[in-house]
């Protein structure tokens, strides 16, 4: 047993892919979690909230009808024909404008009602119930309806206009903004949905620290930050340090790893000389990437036992605390097998 630190970082998705193939066949796809066609889709559903408060104050809410079968045919014809063969294209640009007409018919009356929700209680003519009620209903909306206004500039911008729009400006859910696309270079799921998460193993299994990060940051530029946490929680450096290639950033940092930590076992990336051959085929080199692996049956533990693999919470504070709930409990079980 190495009295030694894993890092390892792992996705944890707040949105999954869906459509693909059954065991009848190829089945429609449904549009995927944070294209621009399945969040319109989302927000037009959205409006039925609006459209159930008419019970509470139909003169304000107005007689407006959605069309979410039509938003949705919409949505999945975009989602079919999104290949990128000239004739696909052609047929996602046609779609594009009815779906982004209709949504934005909705927006328009959902603006609509929030003023005149927000003129009726100035005018204070609601009981306390019902004034509570629509007070949460008005902030509500004001939030999608911002939300969406974005949604629907990103769809113009990219679809209709040609441009290439950075993930950074771009919004997957209209419930989660937070949510960060990632690419992690895996052929059976090349796009992700959620959030990178950093956990730190010692000995026995036991995660010692864990981290999110809203904005997934280069692994090798967490070394630094992972030893400062180590020694800060036990007192001291590891006297093994284990981590996969993705955290390597030059021979010349390694070596500055090692005069402070007895034993580093970091992977280099591309070519390697006879000297960095022979360090990697060292019986303690192969036996802390050994003890790296284990990481991997815990993080599979954790998504498997523990359901850590999806987060049902909503902001990103709920987000990390989904974390550290579940890093908790599998710490518990962990404890409780020694």
């Amino acid at each position: 047993m190495f009295a030694g630190l894993i890092a390892r970082p792992d996705l944890l998705h707040r949105l999954p892919v869906l459509g693909g193939q059954g065991e009848g066949g190829l089945r429609p796809q449904i549009p995927q979690e944070g294209s621009d066609p399945h969040v319109l889709a989302r927000k037009d559903r959205r409006q039925n909230r609006q459209q159930h408060h008419r019970g509470v104050d139909r003169e304000a809410v107005g007689e407006g009808h959605l069309q979410t079968k039509y938003v949705k045919k919409l949505a999945l014809d975009i989602a079919r024909y999104a290949n990128p063969t000239e004739s696909g294209q052609e047929k996602v640009e046609r779609l594009y404008p009815p779906l982004l007409e209709q949504v934005s018919r909705v927006l328009s009356w959902s603006r609509q009602a929030r003023g005149r929700c927000e003129e009726r209680l100035l005018k204070e003519v609601y009981d306390v119930r019902t004034r509570d009620l629509v007070s949460n209903l008005v902030i509500e909306m004001q939030t999608f309806e911002k939300l969406t206004a974005h949604v629907i500039d990103q769809a113009q911008r990219r679809v209709l206009g040609g441009e290439s729009v950075p993930n950074s400006e771009k919004i997957f859910s209209i419930f989660e903004p937070h949510t960060e696309l990632l690419k992690r270079g895996k052929a059976a799921k090349p796009v992700e949905f959620g959030h990178m998460v950093l956990l730190h193993q010692v000995e026995n299994k036991f995660i010692s620290d864990y981290e999110v990060f809203e904005k997934r940051p280069s692994d090798e530029s967490l070394v630094d930050g992972i030893l400062e946490n180590h020694q800060q929680l036990f007192g001291h450096l590891p006297e093994n340090f284990a981590a996969d290639k993705g955290f390597y950033e030059s021979m010349e940092k390694l070596g500055k790893l090692e005069v402070i930590i007895p034993n580093v076992s970091i992977a280099k990336k591309g070519s390697r000389n006879p000297e960095e051959t022979a360090r990697e085929h060292a019986p303690i080199f192969k036996a802390l990437q050994r003890f790296r692996a284990g990481i991997e049956g815990s993080i599979s533990f954790l998504k498997r036992c523990f359901k850590l693999g999806r987060c049902l919470y909503r902001s990103f504070e709920t987000f990390c605390s989904s974390v550290g709930s579940h890093v908790f409990a599998h710490n518990l079980v962990v404890l409780a097998r020694l």
